[in-house]
């Protein structure tokens, strides 16, 4: 069954059948709401409808799973503006005090959104463990055998196996930057791209509502395909899960490229297109340099030991750029301040430029770090800026 021809905008309500079905450019999707039933989720490209009779949830609660049709619906809302589709939906179990709520938002571009929350009015007087499940993220397919799956947690790897982008539990640091799920055909072009967003910044599960944190972390499709996952609802309908489905026709490449968009579009880049700054997006390979690291300092020598590090660094193509670390991991155990580090390096600052000066001689530039933060109790912003200044010259 062909859908090209179909409208690329859609939103039909059969209140008779209790069903409504919802389109745009690149995906078309019909729900019986009675039933808490997704009777198909498609992607227009393909031709033919995909993903039928889903669930739209189900929790599991008290060692016991109830899928979305053990739940009553309770109220249908829906409503457009200039840019967007919404119908929301409720469904209570009112013998266990749960309700959940979700909402079908329609860019009317590319991308539908359904959003969950869940409310728990705690049963046994008390929080308990709660499972969540979406069978349309956990069952989700294209053509079914053959297709290409891409974990948001491990998205790529090379030809060696090895991953081409850092799983987000591997991070030092919160992130921002979560990869979505793909599912493509075979051929790597028609499929779905499933992003998890969460605007929270906490890696704490227990802390954070939004299980968005969580689905991106998933590492395998078998993560995926177990469908329950840990959620942590109270008695309030807190954003519990959010998945925001395009339709693709150039697979992961797509993907990835849409995802790297969006996220830039919340940054202002001006600082990096600056002529004088130009040269840095040509560096590919850095390296932290700690001042007394094992791999970077000629312990007889008492010095950087420039050789040695940058003939290291040719496994890798060659270093671009280096950072003469100062401070962690020796900061906060005394009095010192993070400029002291540098006066405390054998030879002092004159030994530092000696050695600035040799990176230089090869090709690769120097950076020294000023963390702001790290401000001692005598110090002011402007006092540390006038340190940081004197260090450059």
């Amino acid at each position: 069954m062909s859908r090209a021809g179909e409208d690329a905008t859609m939103m039909e309500i059969d209140r008779s059948r209790g069903r409504f079905t919802m389109g745009n450019a690149a995906l078309i999707t019909t729900v019986d709401y009675q039933s808490g039933t997704v009777l198909e989720f498609t992607n227009r490209a393909c031709g033919r409808p995909q993903n039928r009779d889903r669930a739209l949830f189900a929790v599991s609660i008290y060692e016991t799973v109830f899928p979305s049709g053990k739940f009553t619906p309770v109220s249908f809302f829906s409503g457009a503006d200039r840019t967007e589709e919404l119908i929301s939906l409720e469904y209570r179990l009112e013998e266990e005090k749960l309700a959940v709520r979700v909402h079908f938002i329609n860019d009317r571009k590319d991308t539908i959104r359904i959003l969950f929350q869940v409310r728990d009015d705690y049963k046994r007087g008390v929080p308990c463990a709660c499972l969540f499940r979406i069978p349309l993220l956990a069952e989700i397919t294209v053509n079914g055998p053959g297709d290409r799956i891409y974990p948001p947690g491990n998205p790529a790897v090379n030809a060696g196996g090895k991953r081409i982008v850092m799983p987000p539990r591997d991070y030092e640091y919160t992130s921002d930057i979560a990869l979505p799920f793909v599912i493509c055909d075979a051929e790597d072009r028609t499929g779905f791209s499933i992003e998890t967003p969460s605007l929270s910044d906490l890696n704490d599960d227990g802390a954070n509502q939004n299980a968005g944190k969580r689905l991106s972390r998933f590492e395998t499709e078998a993560e995926i395909r177990d469908g329950f996952f840990r959620i942590n609802p109270d008695a309030s309908f807190n954003d519990t899960a959010e998945l925001a489905i395009t339709g693709l026709t150039n697979g992961w490449a797509e993907a990835f490229d849409r995802c790297r968009t969006i996220w830039q579009a919340s940054y202002d880049f001006s600082e990096y297109q600056k002529p004088d700054l130009q040269w840095f997006n040509e560096c590919a390979v850095h390296h932290v340099t700690f001042l007394f690291g094992k791999e970077g300092f000629d312990r007889d020598r008492g010095r950087i030991d420039v050789e040695g590090l940058l003939a290291q660094g040719e496994e890798f193509g060659g270093y671009d750029t280096v950072t003469l670390w100062n401070q962690y991991p020796r900061l906060g155990i005394d009095a010192r301040r993070q400029w002291d580090f540098f006066d405390d390096f054998p030879g002092g600052r004159a030994a530092l430029r000696e050695a600035v000066e040799a990176f230089h001689r090869r090709g690769v530039r120097v950076f020294l770090p000023f963390i702001p933060w790290d401000r001692g109790a005598e110090e002011s912003a402007a006092s540390m800026a006038d340190a940081f200044v004197r260090l450059l010259a």
